[in-house]
């Protein structure tokens, strides 16, 4: 074996596991031990999802006061007796003997109370029958914006979660991004950090060489996801897609360039792990040492026999 040869199957594979190994470990700690901000909104969702619970009990609607009872009679203030009348000439005042009878009052009739109305009670008071969970939706467990005034910290893994949950909703062109078999809230947060440990793992044992097309056919499947969700689906539909499914590029826009660095770091790294994969780690690595590091056994060749000679 030449010395180039040696180089392209020893050293290449430990430069390609180095320059993966430092951008996965990066990418993977960034998300496990560091924080990120969410807006109202995002943490809203989150609660809802039973993933983050807020600081402060949830907003409820203040319950409207009940209005002043009528006093039961007998009870409290006398009512003002009206000021007495003359009749009018010609017509006596009937004694009380001829003074009709007043009228009986009316049987209080059994209602159904409803919610947030008014229903009458025994003894001539009035009772408002308030909804059993005031507040409605925020008491009831769907938080709103209200319930997270400023901006939330969450672990930078949830971000993941959001980005697969907004997926799992119908975009602007009616398409669902990721199957929503997939989108129940603790396989979301199980898979968020799936993906997390997995690419700071992979990042570790790519620069070791351990398992290295292990963690290099991980890091595939990875960049696959991230690029279907972040580039080629939300691209589909949109008229603006170049070929029908890659972001527009925008071209004319004097900062053309920076459009698509996320598509170009995504593809490049996924060429990067997928050449690992086909290549091996090379021997400088710990999959050489425990798995055929040593020297090539070379059979040695067999002397031909004399009836060859």
């Amino acid at each position: 074996m030449s010395f180039s040869q040696k180089l392209a199957s020893n050293v290449a594979p430990l430069v390609l596991r180095a320059a993966l190994g430092i951008v996965f470990i990066w990418a993977g700690s960034g998300k496990v031990f560091f924080s990120m901000m969410v807006t109202p909104q995002q943490a809203a969702t989150l609660a809802n999802m039973g993933l983050l619970k807020p600081e402060q009990p949830p907003v409820s609607a203040a319950p409207s006061p009940a209005p002043a009872a009528a006093p039961a009679p007998g009870q409290g203030a006398e009512p003002e007796s009206p000021a007495p009348t003359e009749p009018p000439p010609g017509n006596e005042a009937p004694t009380p003997s001829e003074e009709p009878a007043p009228d009986a009052p009316a049987a209080p009739q059994d209602e159904t109370p409803q919610s947030g109305g008014m229903t009458p009670a025994q003894g001539g008071w009035l009772i408002a029958v308030l909804p059993a969970q005031a507040g409605g939706a925020s008491a009831a467990g769907a938080y709103t914006e209200a319930d997270f005034p400023g901006d939330t910290r969450i672990s930078r893994v949830y971000g993941l979660v959001l980005l697969m949950h907004a997926a799992a909703q119908e975009n602007e062109h009616g398409r669902v991004l990721w199957p929503r078999q997939l989108a129940q809230p603790r396989v979301l947060e199980a898979l968020a950090w799936l993906a997390s440990i997995g690419e700071l793992a992979s990042g570790i044992f790519l620069i070791l060489g351990f398992l290295t097309r292990l963690w290099a056919m991980n890091l595939c499947a990875t960049m696959c996801v991230a690029m279907w969700l972040t580039q080629i689906g939300p691209s589909i539909g949109n008229p603006d897609a170049l070929l029908g499914f890659l972001p527009d590029p925008k071209m004319a826009d004097p900062t053309w360039v920076a459009n698509w660095n996320t598509l170009m770091l995504q593809l490049i790294l996924l060429g990067s792990a997928a050449a690992l994969v086909l290549t091996g780690p090379g021997r400088i690595s710990l999959d050489g040492v425990l798995f055929g590091g040593g020297k090539s056994s070379r059979k040695k060749p067999v002397p031909p026999s004399p009836s060859q000679q």
